[in-house]
């Protein structure tokens, strides 16, 4: 869960830095600041990727490879994430 967190952060600041340099090039458009503009691109959609399989790592660990007790557990989605509860 730790990691996915930090993940998650990472593309929150990644994300931002990719607006950043799409508002440098509409400012100046030069073949050094579109260049620049696809690495942070790339960037943000490869921890866009790593981000979604840590989450699903997490969520596979949490449901099948946990050792729960005998209370119950549940998961589910809602608009705010993915909500997972029981006794821990």
């Amino acid at each position: 869960m730790v990691i996915t967190a930090g993940l998650a952060g990472v593309l929150v600041w990644s994300g931002l830095n990719t607006l950043e340099g799409n508002d440098a090039y509409v400012q100046n458009p030069t073949q050094t600041a579109l260049d620049d503009g696809r690495v942070r691109e790339l960037r943000t959609n490869v921890l866009l990727g790593a981000t979604a399989a840590a989450g699903v790592t997490t969520l596979v660990i949490g449901a099948f490879f946990t050792r729960w007790r005998s209370a119950p557990v549940y998961a589910g989605a809602s608009p705010a994430g993915m909500l997972v509860g029981g006794r821990f």
